[in-house]
């Protein structure tokens, strides 16, 4: 499965961002995140990304309900999906780039808009 930067941008303002503020360091911080994966290889690496239990909950939890995400007993082991390492993909290539294929000017004034209504 692979995964073009409009269905990456469609995945990613639905679930992760809204466009404001400063999305492509919230991308690039995901990328890190995603790249952690397995993290059942991969704790100390996730812990220092996310120190604090709490926070790190939220956001593998969020993964996981954004279908990226699949795991055992605990979410601090969990792999990525099909899914999730399609997006892992499309926004590593993206990333040089600052994203501009998913953050597209006009991709971007449209959520804008969406999220104002």
């Amino acid at each position: 499965m692979a995964m073009d930067p409009k269905e990456a941008s469609n995945l990613l303002f639905d679930h992760f961002i809204c466009g404001c503020g400063d999305p492509v360091s919230g991308l690039e911080w995901l990328l890190d995140l995603l790249n952690f994966h397995p993290l059942y290889e991969n704790q100390k690496a996730l812990q220092d990304l996310l120190p604090d239990i709490g926070q790190r909950q939220l956001a593998l939890g969020q993964l996981d309900c954004a279908d990226l995400t699949e795991h055992g007993g605990t979410i601090e082991g969990a792999w990525l999906t099909e899914k999730g390492t399609a997006l892992r993909d499309c926004l590593r290539a993206e990333a040089p780039n600052e994203f501009r294929g998913i953050l597209g000017q006009e991709l971007l004034v449209n959520k804008l808009m969406e999220c104002a209504e």
